[in-house]
């Protein structure tokens, strides 16, 4: 027997579903256009972004940003990690983008988030704008900056072939003495601010040299910056008050390629072998308490 009693609903409790302002759908419809909140929110596919892109061809040109300071697209795909794929394809459609906020250091920067292939994103932002190798943050270059975050050896390599003579600037974190300070866009709030730690405290410029040598970096790399730069193996690292090669030799215990590096420090700068280091030792003191082949005690 059927009973012809409405069955009870439980949902009928709520009341009938909000109706949404005319404000709210606004903002909504906003949100489904904007690029920088499916880059930001929604960790979109590069199909997805294409979709977008080819809807509002113009989404790609917008600045947008939570403070003062307003981003394009690219910049909000590097920040919030898209896919090398996503971020290839915004320099694609709008390469102008390179050439603003200092594009290639947040790509430096993007290696945080540990993707792949991020040499395939230096190379599309150097080959849209070249200059961009040359400019600098808090005093810093780009070959400085991907040293320090870990950068490939491929990518240190791609950053100094297309500026060689990053390799003979000095680098310092303090934005005071940078060429560029006056120019520098990025202000208070900025999100690559804390990327880069904020202000950094004021250190002792170096040189790309020095850092290679302090980061442990492949000899290939220290080989590549020598022929940049010869004169860099005669110059003190002001951080530690060492020459490249007592530095080297500091660390020789905890570097692969420790006998290749420090033979190639050797060869640039022979006179080092007799200078003391900033401990006061020479540097076969170090080698014998380091147990170093014969090779380096002759």
């Amino acid at each position: 027997m059927v009973s012809t009693e409405e069955e009870f609903d439980p949902l009928s409790l709520l009341g009938p579903p909000p109706i949404m302002s005319s404000e709210n759908k606004v903002k909504v419809e906003e949100e489904e256009r904007s690029l920088h909140h499916l880059l930001r929110w929604r960790n979109p596919k590069v199909e997805d972004v294409q979709a977008l892109i080819d809807k509002y061809p113009d989404e790609v040109k917008k600045k947008e940003g939570r403070y003062d300071v307003k981003y394009l697209p690219l910049h909000t795909a590097l920040m919030y990690h898209a896919t090398v794929e996503v971020v290839l394809l915004l320099i694609k459609v709008y390469p102008e983008a390179a050439r603003v906020d200092k594009a290639l250091h947040h790509a430096i920067e993007w290696k945080r988030s540990k993707r792949d292939n991020l040499l395939s994103v230096v190379k599309a932002l150097l080959d849209v704008y070249p200059e961009g190798v040359k400019e600098r943050y808090n005093g810093r270059l780009p070959l400085t900056r991907s040293l320090q975050m870990g950068g490939t050896d491929d990518e240190v390599l791609a950053l100094l072939a297309a500026y060689p003579q990053a390799a003979e600037q000095v680098d310092s974190s303090d934005s005071d003495n940078d060429p560029d300070a006056e120019s520098e866009t990025l202000q208070e709030g900025d999100p690559l601010l804390s990327l880069l730690g904020n202000k950094p405290a004021k250190v002792a410029p170096s040189l790309p040299l020095h850092y290679a040598i302090i980061e442990m970096r492949s000899q290939k790399v220290l080989n590549a910056l020598l022929d940049a730069y010869p004169d860099a193996a005669k110059e003190k690292n002001p951080q530690t008050g060492n020459l490249p090669l007592h530095d080297a030799l500091e660390d020789a215990l905890k570097r692969q390629e420790a006998e290749e590096v420090i033979l190639l420090l050797l060869n640039a700068y022979p006179q080092a072998a007799k200078e003391k280091m900033k401990d006061g030792r020479l540097p076969i003191e170090v080698c014998a308490k380091n147990k170093a082949s014969e090779g380096l005690m002759l």
